[in-house]
């Protein structure tokens, strides 16, 4: 980043709207802002204090008038950014906004990247690593838990315990350290049941972060679900039901579905559920059918949960075995769908094949009893029925990969404590965990990972 670049974007969706705001960050945010807004009260901006509003037009360089706005001033370092920030609110069509940007372009202001006004926060030292990727958790929450978990990072409840931990461990070195620095100083010798006492709180926090880090991750990106089977088992009539329209073409025909057709939907619990109706699965000459059952079997590996469909009414066909081979070791919910007709499916084989399944009409589906059933069996099958408030979330891949390196390294300090090897073995690995966790704030972290977290950004954020 460029000191001194004075950053300029849109803040609000590209889209029409009743108002659309403009954010201006860097020392010369208030130098650019004076060449295009003109207050009515015919204040410079920089006279004002911070948090403080000003009606006026904002003009191009060539002084004709492009709209009237409302210019809101903060001042360094107290702004988001930690730099003069000024934001325009203007009127919120596409074409307006433009022009005024533009307008801010030309009177020196550079385009920021994706990101940037919290990567300078983050830079600023206005915001920790951990807070600032939760914000762009909070912009895309799709559903009641994933807000909650979002929030619940972004105020550092996940993180506290990490934090305190790693002061502990700070601790621990710095006084052993210290004693090996100042031996004549009648400075007390670390005790090894204190270090194993540490070294044991973390390794519990972090087992259970690591634990959970599948858990948060479906809670915060939604639970991608697929529903397969051969043709003719209702999956598009079980896709219309958990979507509540008919997204899905549903006829007596076999093989309609010949595409991927997907739906987000919010269950209970405020849980999001990415679903996927697919083709159905089956051998066939039919080439545009193929190229359905090929994207299906796509589908087989990268969904979160299968909901595989069988005909109850009907015995099981070498399609239906195929299709239960190609699922081995997938998490799945079998569901014998038409129980209201005679039952020739043989039941056993199924409880053999798969551990989660369920009995269900969806033709006759009144009081959608039966949906559900089938939603409150998608959260306990992937581990989310009864959510704990309180429990901790690691936020995304990076954490969690930090949060492993350090687990791995406080092991080492304890297998080595107790090998009663020399406390100079056990503190390295120590130091080696602490250096770990500086960089899951950013206090410690490579420039390339930074460029990378805040790409993940949209621009104007």
């Amino acid at each position: 980043m460029k000191k001194n670049k004075t950053i300029a974007a849109i803040a609000t969706g590209s889209s029409v709207g009743s108002i659309s705001v403009i954010r201006i960050s860097g020392n010369e945010a208030f130098k650019i802002i004076n060449k295009v807004f003109k207050a009515n009260s015919g204040t410079t901006l920089e006279k004002l204090e911070g948090y403080t509003a000003r009606l006026g037009k904002v003009y191009k360089a060539n002084k004709t008038l492009i709209d009237e706005a409302i210019a809101l001033v903060f001042k360094a370092p107290n702004s988001y950014t930690g730099e003069n920030v000024v934001e325009l609110f203007c009127h919120g069509g596409i074409f307006i906004t433009r022009a005024i940007l533009k307008a801010i372009f030309d009177a020196g202001a550079s385009a920021a990247e994706a990101g940037e006004f919290t990567k300078r926060a983050f830079l600023n030292s206005k915001l920790s690593l951990t807070k600032a990727e939760s914000i762009m958790d909070l912009i895309s929450a799709s559903g009641e838990q994933s807000l909650n978990a979002a929030i619940r990072t972004f105020r550092g409840k996940t993180y506290s315990k990490v934090l305190k931990i790693r002061d502990e461990l700070l601790n621990l070195s710095a006084n052993f350290s210290a004693s090996l620095d100042y031996e004549d100083k009648s400075i007390p010798e670390i005790e090894p049941e204190e270090v194993e006492k540490v070294l044991n709180k973390a390794i519990k926090i972090f087992k259970d972060l690591v634990f959970n880090y599948e858990k948060g991750r479906v809670i915060k990106e939604g639970i991608r679900v697929a529903i397969v089977g051969k043709p003719n088992t209702g999956k598009s009539t079980l896709m219309n039901f958990l979507v509540k329209s008919d997204k899905s073409i549903v006829t007596n025909i076999s093989g309609t579905t010949r595409d991927i057709i997907e739906e987000t939907v919010i269950i209970k619990n405020g849980i999001t559920l990415r679903l996927v109706d697919t083709a159905g699965i089956r051998e066939t000459k039919n080439i545009v059918e193929k190229i359905g059952v090929k994207k299906s079997l796509k589908e087989l590996s990268t969904s979160d949960l299968l909901l595989v469909l069988f005909d109850s009414s009907k015995t099981l066909s070498s399609d239906d075995f195929q299709i239960i081979k190609k699922i081995k070791n997938k998490k799945a919910i079998a569901i014998l769908n038409k129980i209201d007709l005679s039952n020739k499916i043989d039941k056993l084989t199924i409880k053999k094949k798969f551990k989660n399944f369920l009995e269900v009409s969806l033709s006759n589906n009144t009081n959608n009893r039966h949906i559900d059933k089938i939603e409150e069996k998608i959260l306990e099958t992937v581990g989310i029925l009864d959510l704990n408030p309180d429990e901790d979330f690691l936020a995304n891949q990076r954490q969690l990969s930090v949060i492993k390196l350090a687990l791995k390294k406080i092991k080492l300090a304890s297998s080595n404590l107790k090998k009663e090897n020399t406390l100079d073995v056990v503190f390295f690995w120590i130091e080696e965990a602490v250096s770990e966790l500086l960089s899951l704030t950013g206090q410690k972290l490579e420039e390339s990972v930074i460029e990378k977290i805040f790409s993940n950004f949209c621009v104007g954020k």
